[in-house]
């Protein structure tokens, strides 16, 4: 019989003992000093300290390191719906585990192990939790006199390793820290997915994005050449269409269109660029003889805005025929009058030749100069602003034919 009492004696010493590790923290208020105020000792001996909650609370951990060197310290958190459940330790399959969230990262974990530098405060925390207590698992790696503490906060509807409500995060800072407004949409499992401009792996049939237009298998609509509308990949995001003022029928239309000579023309709208100013293009062809033959290249009404400020010129020249020479000027003009030499094509005869120039508007603007139609010396430029006009002259001596195949691309 004593030997029975002996025994019971002993089991409620070891059950004292095995509830002696877990600590219930009685607070008041919304925050609480979870270790031994103000701190306690290092201990490599695990420690479950408890404390009741209220619903809809997420918790932010403090732990302090207040020692000289560095300390390890491992950090698990749990709850409890039950409330009147007397410890962990004893009790585990009453707890579950709560995600703990490295604030500065956005690490998420149930147990997180952490290296607190000396004289260092490190920040964790949970999401959101409806329970009635909570439970903080704390061991070090080893045991050591440095003091440590262990402070909570307890949030209503938030906190900061919380993601369940929406919040605003710093560019680039770990984005599980609170909730965003994301611009996107959901990815095929129906789960959120941020702005994206490109998906190729899933050919356009599932949008990660923002999109502007259809989402469908296939070609888009285009017009002419210049413009592709969005049907999906690899069409899209966004098509935009471009009226540009028509200078032979001085009406609006798309953006490509034929002038007067004949060449395809393409040019940017005066309104939507908002860079360089805008550019210009032309390619034409023409077969030419004896005389003088003009090609229209831009006029005032095809000119951007703030006007060009460079042009790159070619002049390809195919001999037909005869006997004779032929000379090619890039020519601008303010009045569509009186026009200046700005590119003077070497001289062609009886040979094909292909030939490149170029103008820029320069630093250094243009000195006065009496101006030259068709003078300009064979082979030389004129840099300068460019006029509201552009032409080329084409002007063959002799009996001879050719073809010549011109372009202008001014920005």
């Amino acid at each position: 019989m004593k030997n029975i009492f002996r025994v019971l004696v002993l089991l409620l010493a070891l059950a004292g003992i095995a509830h002696a590790q877990d600590r219930h923290i009685q607070y008041s208020g919304t925050s609480l000093n979870v270790t031994t105020s103000p701190f306690q000792s290092y201990s490599a001996t695990s420690q479950v300290f408890i404390f009741a909650n209220a619903p809809q609370n997420a918790i932010s951990i403090y732990a302090t390191n207040f020692g000289a060197s560095a300390h390890s310290v491992t950090i698990a958190t749990f709850s409890t719906g039950i409330p009147g459940v007397a410890d962990f330790t004893n009790n585990v399959s009453a707890w579950s585990p709560l995600s703990t969230i490295i604030v500065a990262t956005g690490t998420s974990s149930p147990s997180q192990t952490i290296s607190i530098p000396a004289h260092s405060t490190f920040v964790l925390g949970t999401a959101i939790v409806s329970a009635a207590q909570i439970a903080i698992k704390v061991s070090a790696a080893d045991a050591s006199t440095d003091s440590f503490a262990l402070n909570v906060i307890l949030t209503p509807n938030g906190g900061l390793a919380n993601n369940d409500i929406q919040g605003v995060v710093a560019q680039g800072a770990p984005g599980t820290t609170v909730n965003p407004v994301i611009i996107g949409g959901v990815n095929t499992l129906g789960n959120a997915q941020s702005y994206s401009l490109t998906d190729s792996g899933l050919l356009g049939r599932h949008v990660n994005g923002f999109p502007i237009g259809g989402n469908t298998i296939g070609a888009g609509n285009s017009i002419g050449n210049q413009l592709r509308l969005p049907a999906g990949s690899p069409d899209g995001p966004l098509g935009i269409t471009e009226f540009l003022w028509n200078s032979g029928t001085l009406t609006p239309a798309l953006g490509t269109g034929i002038d007067q000579s004949g060449a395809s023309q393409t040019q940017s709208s005066n309104a939507l660029l908002v860079a360089n100013s805008g550019w210009f293009k032309n390619l034409g062809a023409q077969n030419v003889t004896t005389g003088t033959t003009f090609l229209t290249l831009w006029s005032d009404f095809d000119m951007p805005t703030v006007g060009l400020a460079a042009c790159y010129v070619t002049s390809n020249t195919t001999f037909q025929s005869g006997t004779g020479t032929l000379n090619a000027f890039f020519q601008t003009s303010n009045d569509n009058t009186n026009f200046q030499d700005r590119i003077a094509f070497t001289t062609v005869t009886t040979a094909s030749l292909n030939q490149i120039a170029g103008i820029g508007d320069g630093a250094g603007g243009l000195t006065p100069t009496i101006a030259t139609d068709r003078a300009l010396a064979s082979g030389t430029k004129v840099d300068g602003p460019i006029g509201r006009f552009g032409r080329i002259v084409v002007v063959v001596g002799g009996a001879a034919s050719y073809g010549i195949l011109f372009g202008v691309s001014c920005r």
